[in-house]
């Protein structure tokens, strides 16, 4: 196998997650395991600083070939915690080509709201070799049920509901269990409100990109509602979109814009974190939290024109590299008191913003960029490595 597929599969694998951020959706025919087979096994272990190393396995199987019904089952145990996570789901679909199907699935695990400023098993790594946990953790047990709706081939509607119970996670320990990172700390694990949740979910996820993994042009956009009750009573509204735009030759355009905001409550699992890798990268992870977020990206990206006129291309796997340049500019806000309505005081935005440049391998599956603060920021530059987490 190339080093560029093993780098794709690896990536693949990668945002293949149990965790449900408010911007995600989590598609089961995006699930390489959801094809045509009895059964098949995968195992995801992975690493960060609650839990220690986790070993992970899970379990696709089908009661014969052409069965609607499938099910599902992840097992983990953390070595740190000594704790056994695990979930067990069925899924049937139904209509003619699984346009509608139904989940169910019992769980109980450590989850986390970040997967969408990085994946598991980059965040794994960053973890094990330089002792940098970009994610926060709380632990959740209970079930949920949803069904999807597929209308034409780009539209997917979900109606979702689930009862669960929150368990704080907070650490403050500096758990040395990694192989590189010498005498730093691990950032700490902030603490939760624990409390039962009942939360109803209806999302909608429409993608008219012209690849899923290997988009030029086209978008993809979701949109997600939640109302809980229980012991916390919340409204929460959470969009994201992501257009790309094709220019000269092989240079693309590629414009991502995020709005949430949440009513009700001022856990911490419902705040909204910006600044860091994964929003604002010139500035602090983590730098503050809110139930507001408003956050713009725009990376252009050359492709490799430039870099064939200074002769690196004849360098090793320099044929695939690329120079790219980005700005980003967001805010997150409200923590004060809980909101009455979506996207209350909305002329306390006050926003943060970075631009700068980035040099890419393999479409982005491995990325650096150089980021300098240009609004509300001391002006620092700051250098950032990514891994899989392609634009």
């Amino acid at each position: 196998m190339s080093l560029q597929k093993t780098i794709i599969l690896l990536a693949m694998l990668g945002v293949i997650s149990p965790a449900l951020a408010q911007f995600e959706f989590d598609r089961l025919d995006d699930d390489p395991l959801s094809m045509y087979k009895l059964f098949d096994f995968w195992s995801s272990p992975h690493f960060n600083r609650v839990e220690g190393a986790v070993l992970h396995g899970g379990l696709f199987f089908k009661p014969w070939m052409r069965s609607p019904l499938a099910g599902r089952l992840e097992v983990g145990y953390a070595t740190k915690r000594k704790k056994v996570n695990f979930s067990a789901g069925l899924e049937y679909r139904l209509l003619r080509h699984e346009r509608l199907i139904l989940y169910a699935e019992y769980f109980d695990e450590t989850m986390t709201n970040d997967h969408w400023i990085m994946g598991t098993l980059e965040n794994s790594l960053a973890a094990l070799f330089l002792r940098e946990d970009f994610r926060n953790y709380y632990g959740k047990k209970g079930w949920r049920i949803f069904a999807d709706k597929r209308f034409g081939e780009s539209l997917i509607f979900r109606v979702e509901h689930s009862l669960a119970r929150y368990e704080d996670m907070a650490t403050f320990s500096n758990f040395s269990g990694t192989l590189f990172g010498g005498n730093k700390a691990f950032r700490p694990n902030p603490a939760i409100t624990p409390g039962l949740e009942h939360l109803w979910k209806f999302s909608a996820f429409i993608d008219r990109r012209d690849n899923p993994y290997f988009p030029n042009t086209g978008w993809v956009f979701v949109a997600n509602l939640q109302s809980t009750s229980g012991d916390f009573r919340t409204t929460g509204l959470f969009l994201s979109s992501k257009i790309y735009l094709s220019a000269f030759q092989y240079q693309r355009l590629i414009i991502e814009g995020l709005a949430g905001s949440r009513t009700g409550s001022l856990a911490q699992q419902y705040l909204i974190p910006i600044g860091g890798v994964g929003t604002c990268r010139a500035f602090s992870d983590f730098d503050h939290y809110g139930q507001n977020l408003l956050l713009a990206r725009m990376h252009y990206v050359f492709g490799g024109q430039i870099l064939k006129k200074t002769g690196l291309v004849n360098w090793p796997i320099m044929d695939s590299a690329s120079l790219g340049l980005f700005f980003e500019m967001g805010d997150a806000w409200g923590e004060q008191e809980p909101f009455r309505v979506l996207f209350q005081a909305i002329d306390s935005f006050k926003p943060m913003a970075d631009a700068g440049i980035s040099f890419l391998l393999f479409d982005g599956f491995y990325r650096i960029d150089l980021s300098r603060q240009i609004i509300s920021g001391d002006g620092d530059w700051r250098l950032t490595m990514r891994l899989f987490n392609k634009l």
